[in-house]
């Protein structure tokens, strides 16, 4: 069953994915409690006034408190189950509130489980508490911002290395990417009222030499499942991965960043943004494939020769503007609805559960 089939079925009240509220709390916490960094992403340059790139790096988690006190007042529900990535939406109402603002949010997220790695797409709306309208089950938003979550997971440190390829098979979700009016500054979106499209496709990630390791990304078969249309395929080739993370792109063009994880590189996780969406991937390996004329003994196998590491050095670090920011999710200048910390990042008591609804 394609995935458009799958979400057709969850929309007419018959998911394919049967869990209950209970088993869906049990697996965010067995993730969460395996997740032992979160993937931050950011533009920068290595020049004053050069071009800027998009670069990355593993964050450690580095509090305890996994913010089960917010489940009961979220909505949670089974969405699909496909190459063994568990989808799961969640809804919510939030309230910020200091002492010179007050603002209601409300907030939809797609979200996906493995054993080592999260991944989602969400999309939240606002308004000043004190604005006309802001008040009831259908709000008058005064904005509205959508992205694809940043993963976490167990993340090893190391790149997949070895002989022969590998290759990783799972889900994209994405939804529509927030928009910048004339003057650079996150413009209200249209579906503000309505919520975004969303779009589902079938992610690979693979790596075709490991003994000289680069990553190349499609996600295929790609439905707008909102409106029931195909788009065309994306697309990345040789990205270099430098301690299991890779990430390519800017701005204007789009990118593309990710972070294998699981103690023998058994999952990878990103995020991207292009051709107007944005949204996330995660795959799980399914393939490891040796050499003919170099397939190791079995007891070299068995002693980690095809899966021996080498760590390699860090990249170079340069100005840093989040991309969350340059993509429109918090507006330049302007207060969050959730409050942000760590450059940019919300508490992780919000995060891990909710996947940071485009708060980073």
């Amino acid at each position: 069953m394609s995935l458009l089939d799958k979400w057709q079925r969850f929309e007419a009240g018959n998911p394919t994915l049967d869990m209950t509220r209970a088993q869906i709390v049990d697996v965010y916490v067995s993730m969460a409690g395996r997740a032992s960094h979160w993937l931050s992403s950011y533009y920068s340059s290595t020049a004053p006034g050069g071009d800027e790139s998009i670069q990355v790096e593993a964050v450690p988690n580095d509090q305890e408190d996994l913010g089960l006190d917010l489940l009961s007042d979220l909505g949670l529900a089974p969405v699909l189950e496909h190459g063994g990535v568990r989808v799961i939406e969640t809804r919510g109402r939030a309230i910020d509130q200091d002492e010179d603002h007050a603002s209601l949010s409300d907030l939809v997220i797609y979200s996906g489980y493995l054993d080592y790695t999260s991944f989602g797409v969400g999309f939240g709306a606002s308004c000043a508490l004190d604005a006309p309208g802001c008040s009831g089950t259908s709000p008058d938003y005064g904005w509205g911002g959508s992205a694809g979550a940043t993963p976490e997971g167990a993340y090893p440190g190391t790149t997949p290395t070895g002989m022969g390829s590998a290759t990783w098979t799972g889900v994209m979700i994405g939804m529509e990417a927030s928009e910048f009016d004339a003057a650079g500054q996150a413009a209200v979106p249209a579906w503000v009222h309505e919520g975004p499209d969303v779009y589902l496709g079938d992610a690979q990630v693979r790596i075709g030499d490991l003994v000289a390791p680069d990553v190349d990304v499609s996600f295929t078969s790609i439905h707008n499942v909102t409106e029931g249309t195909g788009r065309p395929d994306m697309r990345w080739e040789g990205l270099p991965v430098t301690n299991g993370l890779f990430a390519s792109g800017d701005f204007d063009d789009g990118y593309i960043a990710g972070m294998f994880s699981g103690p023998g590189h058994e999952e990878v996780a990103g995020e991207f943004l292009r051709d107007g969406i944005t949204g996330s991937f995660r795959a799980l390996r399914t393939e490891y494939r040796y050499p003919r004329s170099r397939r190791p003994l079995r007891s070299r196998n068995a002693a980690g020769g095809a899966g021996s590491r080498r760590e390699r050095g860090a990249g170079s670090r340069g100005r840093r503007v989040p991309a969350r920011v340059r993509a429109g999710v918090v507006r330049p200048g302007a207060r969050s609805h959730v409050r942000r910390r760590r450059g940019g990042r919300p508490s992780v008591a919000v995060v891990r559960f909710l996947l940071c609804i485009g708060a980073r």
